[in-house]
Parts: C-alpha cells; structure tokens; sequence
C-alpha cells in the first residue's frame, strides 16, 4: 500500500502511541533477558530498541509522549517502591532513577513546545485540541452509556464542521475517543 499524507507509519500521533507500547516493552525484555540468562546479542536488541524507540520520539516532536512517558514512569517507580522483594536501598536507588527520567521526560516537553513555539507554532494555550476536547465532552454527555458506534473519528464530518479545522477528525485522546465510541462503560473497560 502506497503511504497516505500521514505517512507509512500512519501519522506522529500513531507513532507515539506505538512508542509507549514498544519502550516500556523493550526495556522489560532487556531486563528480563538479564534476570533469565539471554544471549548478549539478544539483550543488546532490546536496548538497542529502547534507544532506537527514544530517538524516534525525539524526532516526532512530541509533546505528549513526554508526558506519558513520564507518567509510565512515575507509575512504575510506585511499583517498585512497593515490591516487597526487593532490597530497601535498591528500590530507593530505583524510584530515584525513575523520578529523574520522569522529570527529564517533563523537561523534555518544555523543550519540544518552547521549539515548536520558536518555529511559529501555536503555544500550548492557543492548542485547537482544548476546544476540540470541549465539544468532544458535550458530546460525550448526549451519550454517556452508548457512545457513537466504533471507528475513531466517528463523528469526523460533524467535528471538522464545528470547529473548521481539517485535523480535528477525532478527539486526539486515548480516552475521550473510547468514551465518544463506547460510552464511559467503554472508558472502565479500557482501564
């Protein structure tokens, strides 16, 4: 299949969300492969895939990935701290290391923004995306238990409409788009 205007990876968007599948992956491989005796190459792989998926997300510039990364992170530093396997000082060792990478995320979105802002692009503030969150939320209300059907962008024609931007097709959200599909019965299922 030929690539469409988003691209052979289907647009930034799609590529974060792969991102934040394939790294916290990656790095569990890489640290289960060193717990179960892998080969080196095949641990050096699945750093190599961590590093590789780290500078893809660079590239895409993405301010959201950054903070769910850092999210990610703070969720598994909880994690860790509350494993009562480990060793006190190594837990302490590891919830430091993740609050730094989640602070070195948020930095990270500070910088992508302060970039895009300094090439012309819109500031946080001015993000057709709150506007576009507001009327997806009203339309949630009219729906709260059924939704829209399935397929992202459902409401595609109605929200380019409303709001007279092209790229306002789908509500650019994990979960307002499950709750405009499937409800907040939808939203509990994906939690």
């Amino acid at each position: 299949a030929a690539p469409g205007a988003e691209g052979w990876f289907g647009g930034p968007g799609n590529l974060s969300s792969a991102l934040l599948i394939l790294l916290p992956c990656s790095l569990a491989a890489a640290w289960y492969g060193q717990r179960s005796g892998w080969p080196m190459p095949l641990r050096i792989a699945a750093i190599a895939l961590a590093v590789a998926s780290l500078a893809a997300a660079y590239t895409a510039e993405s301010r959201t990935f950054w903070l769910a990364l850092a999210a990610q992170v703070a969720v598994a530093a909880v994690l860790l701290t509350m494993n009562g396997n480990a060793v006190r000082s190594r837990r302490s060792a590891l919830a430091l290391f993740a609050a730094a990478l989640a602070l070195g995320a948020a930095a990270m979105t500070l910088h992508v923004q302060t970039t895009r802002e300094a090439l012309g692009a819109r500031s946080m503030e001015e993000d057709p995306r709150l506007a576009l969150w507001k009327e997806v939320t009203g339309r949630i209300r009219e729906r709260p238990s059924t939704g829209y059907g399935f397929g992202r962008g459902i409401l595609r024609t109605e929200l380019r409409g409303e709001l007279g931007e092209v790229q306002l097709w789908h509500a650019h959200n994990l979960f307002l788009d499950t709750a405009l599909q499937l409800g907040i019965p939808g939203v509990v299922l994906l939690l």
